[in-house]
């Protein structure tokens, strides 16, 4: 019997001690999310003013407005939160909902299929050189807008004869 007893709290002790270690790691992971939550929303850069009352002039006008996101679903959601004119788009291609990212040329079909979107009449803008280059392979217009070029959107877009600006 003492034996018997013995291979029971032992199995008990080892049992008890796997629940601790599982409890620590699942609380090391809750740790380790926050951070990464707490790191996405630093790095996320705030609004470029001048670029969000291009998108509302843009709305106001009537001119249909899409973006494409590298963002997970629920990132983009947090996002959304901080950014409300995120929500302000006619559709959002998020990453993290059709499994796809940019640059890869299918993110792009995705958009332009759901829209019916002629991609000769449409412009893409991007900071990422990768995604402007996927862009006009399939041909669309576009601005690399990188903020500290000085790169003024509504200028470019009346260039290219947006209208609504």
């Amino acid at each position: 019997k003492a034996g018997t007893l013995n291979r029971e709290l032992m199995a008990f002790v080892e049992a008890l001690s796997t629940t601790s270690a599982v409890a620590l790691n699942t609380q090391r992971l809750i740790d380790e999310q926050k951070i990464l939550l707490e790191s996405f929303i630093q790095l996320i850069a705030g609004a470029i003013d001048a670029n969000v009352a291009v998108l509302q002039d843009l709305k106001r006008a009537g001119v249909p407005t899409h973006a494409i996101t590298n963002f997970s679903a629920e990132k983009f959601e947090i996002a959304c939160r901080l950014f409300p004119f995120l929500t302000t788009f006619d559709e959002t291609i998020v990453s993290g909902a059709v499994k796809l990212v940019k640059p890869e040329p299918e993110i792009f079909h995705v958009l332009l299929e759901r829209r019916g979107i002629d991609p000769a009449s449409a412009v893409f803008i991007d900071d990422s050189a990768a995604n402007i280059a996927t862009a006009k392979s399939l041909g669309l217009n576009t601005v690399h807008f990188v903020e500290a070029t000085g790169i003024d959107l509504r200028r470019e877009l009346k260039t290219m004869g947006v209208a609504g600006l």
